[in-house]
């Protein structure tokens, strides 16, 4: 779990399959067009038990989760809907996160990121089995 702490930059030009994992999402097209080649910022911290993650998107304001692995956590997303999720270390070096938002009617996508080195490869993947990837290098 220690390998996620720090910061994380996403490689907007890494994406792939952006355009059809948006839509599977249910995200207006005008938003997907606005966002595409966005950068994405992360940054985890732990204090014992407890976890931040700081999420931020150009154009966006930064987000910040407080959460415990393996206990769900109820919140707003960046589109002010209700998100739920959950976060999993299934090892130091892999993290899987459930969620649900009322966007999508409460259908759950998996995020799985694996740091490999100084990067962190991450696949988002819809109910569907639409998949979208990108990797982030540590900042």
């Amino acid at each position: 779990m220690a390998q996620f702490i720090g910061k994380w930059i996403e490689d907007g030009n890494s994406i792939t399959n952006y355009d059809e994992f948006c839509r599977g999402m249910g995200i207006a097209d005008d938003m997907i067009d606005q966002h595409r080649g966005s950068t994405s910022v992360l940054e985890y911290e732990q204090d014992g038990d407890n976890w931040t993650l700081k999420m931020s998107y150009s154009g966006l304001p930064t987000k910040i989760f407080k959460f415990q692995p393996g206990k769900e956590l109820e919140t707003i997303g960046y589109y002010d809907d209700v998100m739920k999720l959950m976060v999993t270390f299934e090892s130091d070096s892999k993290c899987v996160v459930v969620e649900k938002c009322e966007m999508m009617d409460y259908k759950p996508f998996t995020t799985t990121r694996e740091i490999k080195g100084d990067l962190m490869l991450t696949t988002v993947e819809l109910e569907s089995g639409v998949k979208m990837t990108s990797e982030f290098k540590r900042g």
